[in-house]
């Protein structure tokens, strides 16, 4: 392997006393690494869960007050992750799926917006993606793939059918 300009200034630096060496130990002896600042990164996260014991309330009301401020950017983010390493989706993938059903539900054709939010349908078995569907249709098809359910809840609405 090469020897690059940027490790020789590295090694220049650290030679220098102006930078400290990633792995080089701390005074408590941590050796897991040192983030862009220098610091332990061990001792990084100790003095931060301490911080976070002492003042747990005023953390929690800080996280609730950035989680109110930022929902929009939170709920995009956590909806493409869970998109992609739930359902191996890439990005554009649910987005097109949504336009190649013209926006509507593939079982009951309602519009998927608003209360209606877009679910993804697969299968639980091979776990693959099958069509973009509405809560409501997506629960309902979650019981009747399951045939054992299906078969009590037809005897069920046999024996309770009202005749008017």
């Amino acid at each position: 392997m090469s020897d690059t300009a940027g490790k020789r200034r590295y090694r220049e630096r650290v030679k220098q006393g102006l930078v400290v060496p990633k792995r080089a130990p701390c005074k408590y002896g941590h050796t897991l690494g040192r983030d862009v600042h220098g610091n332990c990164i061990e001792c990084v996260r100790v003095s931060n869960n301490k911080y976070h014991e002492k003042n747990r309330e005023s953390c929690r009301e800080s996280e609730r007050r950035w989680a109110r401020a930022n929902r929009d950017w939170k709920l995009e983010y956590y909806g493409k992750w869970h998109r992609t390493s739930k359902y191996g989706l890439k990005e554009g993938d649910f987005e097109r799926m949504l336009i190649d059903q013209a926006g509507l539900c593939a079982i009951c054709e309602k519009q998927l917006t608003g209360s209606l939010e877009p679910m993804i349908d697969h299968d639980h078995v091979h776990g693959h993606v099958r069509a973009l569907l509405c809560s409501k249709c997506n629960l309902g098809l979650h019981y009747i793939e399951d045939k054992s359910f299906m078969k009590l809840a037809l005897r069920y609405l046999e024996d309770h059918s009202f005749e008017w």
